[in-house]
């Protein structure tokens, strides 16, 4: 006969499960920092620093998806900065055969930090509108898009 299951056992058993995750947890948060530390370094050696030295004004002193912002994106295509970009930082869906489906959950949390950063720098930058706009145009689909905005209105949303 099968000994019984006690309280204590359960107590034991959910503290494991709670220290594991939690070590996922660690695990996880580690290379996001990891990540966060090494956040578009690419910018400041060439060939990048030349294309976003010119191009930087344009895309933070216009609405994103603005004339002037699509003039700074093609400074950064013409001097190959972005395609350089795109290689060296795989938080952009563009550096993925597949898009954001090619993206690691962590590459996918630093993506949303990154869109929070640039709209903080941006006159009328919304994150909500950012958000929409990805959809919109096929970057990000619906379910992320939900994601991304519960998680901007929980953590950001007003501060």
């Amino acid at each position: 006969m099968a000994a019984e299951y006690t309280k204590e056992d359960c107590i034991k058993d959910t503290m494991e499960h709670i220290e594991l995750v939690n070590s996922f947890l660690l695990i996880i948060s580690r290379k996001m920092m990891e990540d966060g530390w090494s956040h578009d370094r690419s910018k400041l050696i060439e060939p990048e620093l030349s294309g976003f030295t010119e191009a930087s004004p344009l895309l933070s002193k216009d609405q994103y998806g603005s004339k002037a912002y699509k003039k700074g994106l093609e400074i950064l295509n013409e001097s190959g900065a972005l395609q350089h970009h795109y290689v060296f930082n795989k938080h952009h869906p563009e550096s993925h055969k597949f898009g954001v489906s090619g993206m690691s959950l962590v590459d996918v949390v630093v993506m949303f930090c990154d869109w929070l950063a640039s709209i903080k720098r941006n006159p009328g930058g919304n994150m909500a509108k950012s958000i929409k706009f990805k959809n919109k145009n096929g970057t990000i689909d619906d379910q992320l898009a939900t994601i991304f905005l519960n998680t901007y209105r929980q953590l950001f949303a007003g501060k």
